[in-house]
């Protein structure tokens, strides 16, 4: 599959790289910069790690390209800041229950979805055990209220710190003259559960918070300062750019280019629907999930006991009441799995092939992420995989990753 950086270096760009490479292979075709920790002042009631000082080296660099850029080739730069990832660190800084954090100043509220813990039992084995399969959601479920409005100021100050950096690489990009010749385009790979349904940081669930992602063009032929509800996704980035600048995409793309809804036109026939998915969490567990999304409906199906979950974005915009349980919403949710299966269809999407393999000692507590204890899978991980990946032992990661996968089919559970 070409990749953005191969088709635009082909089409005569000069394409660069900054910041996170998080990618296995996406950014084939661009020069990419070192991942450079860079010493970072900061406040010890928000710690830094890797995520904030690497974003250091990376407005470095990518400041550093604008202001040497010679103007003999048109250039596609990829700039990437880890932040607001660095909330994950604070996660497993502030673990378990505690009291004030000296330094952290005045406190959000939290969200009115915050506690649906009384709905739990309704949802999904991967959101009903996701203290088990998620070290943050592990760390985090003794938290009171209090450390729920905690960790929420950590993430708006860590979301800061990159809109600073994003800042200055656009103060740079003025300050050469190249604002008005060049299209920006601003957005994020996932969002953050921000405490909705007493849930951190973002993994094989599928709520707003860590979905609904922006997505910002700006620059010359983009109609300025007008806000569009149609159903995108950032599968639709690539045919988009390319069809900004005449370049031709690959065929057979889920993704549509938004060009022209960017120019303000009218656009018949949009989609009807835009999914998301979710396979694995390392390779600890197999748990395939998939999200549809319409204009008023989401619908999300995982493999593992066919579950299901069915919310009304119109009336129940914080997705407190899953409708899937509900007798009097059968028919709406009849009708959304037929056009599911009709995008699986259409999509060529091997979801209805997919196996779940979940250890069964994952699901072995009751309901509820206050009753877990120990590990969690990507504890294991992290204690049993990760070394041998450091060393580059990959065949001694592959034969691990089999030994989990294995003894997770053969589990049974005890209750």
């Amino acid at each position: 599959m070409p990749t953005l950086g191969q088709i635009f270096t082909q089409a005569g760009y000069e394409c660069v790289h900054f910041g996170k490479q998080h990618d296995y292979g996406s950014l084939d075709g661009f020069k990419r910069a070192q991942q450079v920790e860079k010493e970072l002042a900061s406040n010890s009631a928000f710690p830094v790690n890797y995520d904030s000082r690497e974003d250091v080296y990376c407005l470095e660099e990518s400041a550093k390209y604008l202001k040497q850029y010679d103007g003999k080739k048109p250039f596609m730069m990829a700039v990437e800041f880890n932040n607001p990832h660095n909330i994950c660190g604070w996660v497993g800084a502030f673990e378990g229950e505690h009291g004030e954090v000296e330094g952290i100043g005045e406190l959000p509220p939290l969200p009115d979805n915050f506690d649906t813990e009384a709905d739990l039992m309704t949802r999904s084995k991967s959101v009903q055990y996701s203290c088990c399969t998620h070290n943050r959601t592990r760390q985090s479920t003794q938290w009171n209220a209090l450390n729920f409005r905690q960790y929420l100021k950590a993430y708006y100050h860590y979301t800061q710190l990159a809109d600073e950096c994003i800042e200055q690489v656009l103060e740079t990009l003025r300050q050469r003259g190249l604002e008005d010749e060049t299209l920006v385009v601003f957005f994020s790979d996932h969002g953050d559960s921000m405490g909705a349904h007493r849930l951190v940081t973002k993994m094989n669930w599928f709520y707003q918070e860590t979905t609904n992602v922006p997505l910002v063009f700006s620059g010359p032929g983009i109609t300025a300062r007008q806000t569009h509800n149609e159903l995108v996704s950032l599968c639709d980035l690539l045919p988009t750019l390319c069809d900004y600048v005449g370049i031709a995409p690959p065929a057979q793309l889920y993704g549509r280019s938004l060009l022209p809804l960017l120019r303000g036109e009218k656009v018949e026939n949009w989609r009807q629907e835009v999914v998301s998915q979710w396979h694995t969490n390392r390779e600890m567990t197999i748990q395939p999930g998939r999200m549809m999304r319409t204009e008023r409906y989401k619908y999300i199906v995982y493999q593992e006991d066919n579950d299901e979950e069915l919310y009304d974005l119109l009336t129940d915009p914080g997705e407190k009441k899953n409708l899937s349980k509900m007798s009097e919403f059968y028919p709406l949710l009849t009708q959304m799995r037929a056009q599911f299966k009709s995008y699986l269809a259409e999509q060529v999407d091997p979801f209805l092939t997919q196996e779940a393999v979940i250890d069964q000692r994952w699901r072995a507590h009751p309901v509820g992420y206050k009753h877990h204890k120990g590990d969690s899978s990507i504890d294991l991980y992290l204690r049993n995989i990760r070394p041998l990946e450091k060393q580059q032992d990959y065949a001694a990661v592959e034969k691990a990753k089999r030994e989990v996968i294995a003894k997770a089919r053969a589990s049974t559970c005890k209750v």
